[in-house]
């Protein structure tokens, strides 16, 4: 099924292992889970966040009160779009530095949170 967000689809994919996506219709997620390779995690409430953007570097920036976590890695437009529509449950930084393999399929390479 195609939604209204471009070419996103409902189906299964192959990036599940870099983020989770609730994928029952009209249910929203209350808090977005960041969860680092060294087993640390950090929660942040969707109702807190007053800005996500992303750019063709591979960066999603999001602005959290006085706080921005950035998501760095490659092909993380659909990423973007579903944190668009508040229904990711957590991300997942990648447990190896570099990406091994296709290019073309979403790496979260990294995750900076604010200390």
């Amino acid at each position: 099924m195609t939604t209204n967000l471009g070419k996103l689809t409902e189906s299964k994919f192959e990036d599940e292992k870099f983020f989770e996506v609730e994928r029952q219709a009209g249910k929203l997620v209350p808090m977005l889970d960041l969860r680092l390779k060294d087993g640390n995690s950090v929660g942040i409430p969707y109702a807190y966040i007053s800005q996500i953007m992303f750019n063709i570097n591979g960066e999603i920036k999001i602005n959290c009160a006085d706080s921005t976590y950035l998501i760095m890695g490659i092909n993380l437009i659909q990423l973007y779009r579903y944190l668009l529509r508040n229904n990711v449950i957590y991300i997942q930084e990648a447990d190896a530095e570099i990406n091994i393999g296709n290019d073309k399929k979403l790496f979260v390479e990294r995750i900076v949170v604010p200390e």
